[in-house]
């Protein structure tokens, strides 16, 4: 499945997450890029970041085992 979506160009460009070759490195080039551009052009630009580490520490890990 993967490689089909991969394959027909499914998934977006901008999207990393679990997929191979894609690293951090791109998101932080990405978004210089579009930190330049505003400035250059003189536009205002919105960032929101978001940290996940801990997204399921507070989830019930008996209902996560159960289910999976």
């Amino acid at each position: 499945m993967k490689w089909y979506l991969e394959y027909n160009n499914f998934l977006d460009i901008k999207r990393s997450g679990f997929r191979g070759r894609r690293r951090i490195t791109d998101h932080i080039l990405r978004f210089h890029d579009a930190v330049q551009k505003a400035l250059a052009n003189k536009h205002h630009l919105l960032a929101v970041f978001t940290h996940l580490d801990k997204a399921y520490d507070m989830a019930n890990k008996n209902v996560l085992l159960y289910n999976s």
